[in-house]
């Protein structure tokens, strides 16, 4: 993993949960869903969560995986700055997670395994008329999440009439040119700057403009007049040492590499570890269920196994992961018995699954 990896894992674990904003919301409008990752979250947090996905086949991916959720919808739509407007929508290879409506750039330097598999013409509305057409009453969310991969600055020209309803805005955006005419970090900058909110009641300015996050899902925002101030700059220092040391190796020469490599693996030793889970899948009965397939998400990893002839399982996870703040979903699936859903803290060690017989 290169060294920019390694300063965004020391910021997560000084600076804390990036969706700590969360625990004050009510509920959440998430623009880009693909197949909702992060539903199990959201769930954790009891809020209200209407999902807006523009690519058929993942927004029907998106539905089942929803079908645990009762507090969370899912909307087929592209949404855009305008009502009507036509885009050739790009369809990536990576379960459709880096499609959008501009061509790839720097994007493919980054990522070189990510390509546009087809297009697909749609046709955009604005987040007003969208909710308006579909009856959402808006009052009921107070979070705005958007990923919509280079067209997040269109989505919030677009909400303009409504973005006084909103307490909190998140958006994945780039510092680089990862889609040709993208919105990028200096955008997202004016935007705050210029946005102009009417708040329904007095609140912190914290709480106000636009939270970016810079590459991935990660955000929030720190207010210079709190106590997290002294959180900011311990994060500051430890990236500016990171720095420091990368610049010290360059200067020393190549003959150092393996000291450096093993420093980073001692790095991942001490603060991540591998997801691991194991349990037992039985019926009401307690007798155990042979051969079902558990399926475990936990932000991007997908981790999946079947139990073995007496019904025990093992899962473990391919990569470390160092932010561990996230809930765990995991679904267990037998034939012919009813799918069980189950929202795990990630610490969690064993579980015992009870499936139900499937309604006639």
């Amino acid at each position: 993993m290169s060294l920019s990896g390694w300063l965004r894992r020391a910021k997560r674990l000084v600076t804390g949960d990036p969706d700590r904003f969360l625990r004050g919301a009510s509920g959440v409008i998430h623009v880009g869903a693909n197949t909702g990752q992060e539903r199990a979250r959201y769930a954790s947090y009891g809020l209200d969560v209407l999902w807006i996905e523009p690519i058929h086949e993942v927004f029907e991916t998106l539905r089942r995986n929803l079908a645990a959720y009762p507090r969370q919808r899912a909307l087929e739509c592209l949404v855009t700055d305008r009502d009507g407007a036509e885009y050739e929508f790009h369809v990536a290879n990576n379960e459709g997670q880096s499609s959008s409506i501009f061509d790839l750039k720097e994007h493919k330097d980054v990522w070189p395994k990510v390509a546009f598999t087809h297009s697909v013409r749609l046709r955009s509305k604005t987040l007003p008329s969208l909710l308006e057409a579909e009856g959402v009453d808006v009052s009921r969310y107070d979070a705005l999440i958007m990923d919509t991969q280079g067209s997040e600055l269109l989505v919030l020209k677009g909400a303009e009439p409504i973005l006084g309803a909103f307490e909190y805005i998140k958006t994945e955006v780039p510092d680089f040119e990862a889609y040709a005419g993208c919105c990028r970090l200096a955008g997202i900058h004016g935007a705050r700057a210029e946005c102009v909110c009417a708040p329904r009641r007095r609140r912190p300015l914290l709480r106000r403009g636009v939270s970016a996050s810079i590459g991935e899902r990660t955000g929030g925002a720190v207010n210079p007049d709190s106590p997290w101030r002294f959180v900011a700059f311990a994060a500051g220092a430890v990236i500016v040492a990171a720095v420091i040391f990368y610049a010290l190796s360059l200067l020393i020469g190549p003959h150092f590499d393996v000291g450096r490599v093993w420093i980073e693996r001692w790095i991942v030793r001490v603060t991540c570890r591998n997801y691991e889970l194991e349990g037992l899948v039985h019926d009401r009965a307690g007798t155990p269920v042979a051969f079902a397939v558990i399926d475990a998400a936990y932000l991007d990893q997908h981790m999946k196994t079947r139990a073995g002839p007496d019904g025990r399982f093992k899962i473990k996870g391919q990569e470390p992961i160092c932010d561990r703040s996230s809930d765990v979903a995991l679904t267990v699936t037998a034939s012919p018995y009813r799918p069980a859903h189950e929202v795990l803290k990630f610490d969690r060690k064993t579980v015992d699954v009870e499936l139900r017989d499937a309604p006639p």
